[in-house]
């Protein structure tokens, strides 16, 4: 019996075995390759989903800070306007100050007049501005709250697309080991979950829509109310500014004209009397002897006395201290000298007149001028006050409904926080399986056949 044949059907069975396994292993990576592309079709999905989420949530942060910073505006426009209210009653009230100082009463006057012509207007706006800010605070509280909830959907949303990108790339690593139907299948079933995850992120995207449009016409109309008072704060700002430093001046000013100044002014005030000593007989001077045993007094002549005696001399001297506030000082010669005749005596007056005064006033003068002249250098009296219009009107129910409907919204951000959570009840069911695939996924990459890939 010839080989022939067995040897040919034996090498036809195993040119069949080969052709055979080559089918099957391109069967293999047809079914990989498909497998593959499927998934990381749907990993892209979820990049963009979970960017998608996060890039709406990151639109409300911002809505929520610009918001709160339009607020803050609001606030700060009201103690402003409370602020000047009060420095124009002190500053108006500190300018009388500079009324007295000759060098500086013009434009002090000037001055009064101008803070005056707009204080009724502040006073006005500051008491409107105070109901607005009563309504202002706890909307500003509320959305500093809504913003806060919002920075926390913001970090759990990054956590989310994190641990769904490492898993992802987790997969990316295991496609490159040798594949086999174990990894075919965790690429199936990897891609059957994803879909699950994109479903649910996608309608939670879709929700933002209607979740945005909660507070969203109130805080437009808040918004559009507000910019009517955000004009407000740089001139106000800017006018306490020069308000402030100038207030602190006139208080030292006002305390430099209460201060004391003081003259020593001498005047004849009579006939100067001298003193000379006169003798003149006061008696008979008495002797003694010895008269045996006893001792005799006799007359051994005329006793002498002397006295101090008054005569003119010249003219006394007197002096007084004459004394005055700084403001009396620099009132003019005039006002001086009737300041000085009031206080003193009729008689020290005239005598003062008599010799002149000049020199007394000249002294006084002098030493008014030589105190207020370091605060006059430094004393700015020119203030532009110019102010926008004050006339401030906002609807506070507007205010009420914008409270109400940060709230509201604060607890669909909230409701988020629960939903964007790989443990929470929406995701877990996904997220077990994830954990039990990547349970596999380590222990393909430890093992023989992934030796070739990075880890």
């Amino acid at each position: 019996m010839s080989t022939k044949p067995y040897f040919l059907q034996l090498f036809m069975g195993l040119c069949t075995l080969l052709l055979c396994n080559t089918f099957v292993y391109a069967d293999n990576d047809e079914a990989f390759m498909s497998a593959s592309k499927a998934f990381f079709n749907e990993g892209s999905v979820f990049s963009q989903e979970s960017k998608l989420l996060m890039d709406n949530t990151h639109q409300v942060d911002k809505a929520l800070i610009d918001f709160g910073q339009a607020l803050m505006i609001v606030h700060r426009t009201s103690q402003a306007l409370k602020t000047l209210d009060n420095a124009l009653t002190v500053v108006e009230k500190g300018l009388t100050a500079a009324e007295q100082v000759p060098q500086t009463r013009v434009d002090a006057q000037k001055l009064k007049s101008n803070l005056e012509s707009i204080h009724q207007p502040v006073t006005k706006a500051a008491q409107t501005m105070g109901n607005i800010d009563a309504k202002i605070v706890p909307l500003l509280n509320a959305t500093q709250k809504a913003e806060k909830v919002a920075s926390t959907l913001v970090d759990a949303e990054d956590a989310f697309r994190r641990s769904g990108i490492s898993y992802i790339d987790a997969v990316g690593k295991v496609s490159q080991c040798d594949h086999d139907d174990m990894i075919i299948s965790i690429l199936n079933n990897s891609r059957s979950v994803y879909l699950d995850i994109d479903s649910k992120m996608t309608r939670i995207n879709n929700t933002y829509d209607s979740v945005k449009q909660v507070p969203q016409k109130s805080m437009q109309a808040i918004m559009s109310e507000i910019e009517k008072i955000r004009q407000l704060e740089d001139p106000l700002m800017r006018l306490l500014g020069k308000l402030d430093p100038l207030y602190s001046t006139l208080k030292e000013l006002e305390h430099i004209l209460d201060k004391r100044i003081s003259v020593k002014a001498e005047y004849p005030c009579g006939a100067k009397i001298c003193y000379h000593d006169q003798s003149y007989p006061c008696g008979t001077k008495m002797c003694k002897k010895n008269c045996g045993i006893t001792t005799c007094h006799y007359p051994c002549g005329v006793k002498t006395c002397t006295e101090k005696v008054p005569y003119p001399c010249g003219v006394q001297t007197c002096s007084v201290d004459i004394g005055m506030s700084v403001a009396d000082g620099l009132k003019g010669t005039d006002a001086i000298e009737k300041k000085i005749e009031s206080i003193l005596s009729s008689t020290i007056y005239s005598a003062l007149k008599k010799i002149g005064l000049g020199s007394l006033i000249h002294d006084l003068e002098n030493q008014a001028n030589t105190l207020v002249k370091p605060i006059i250098n430094k004393l700015n009296l020119a203030v532009n006050t110019s102010l926008p219009n004050l006339d401030i009107n906002l609807n506070l129910q507007l205010l009420d409904a914008g409270i109400a409907d940060i709230g509201a919204f604060e607890g669909e951000l909230s409701k988020l926080i629960g939903i964007i959570d790989m443990h929470g009840p929406t995701f877990s069911p996904d997220t077990q399986q994830l954990e039990k695939m990547y349970s596999d996924i380590k222990t393909i990459l430890n093992s023989q056949r992934c030796q070739a890939v990075k880890q």
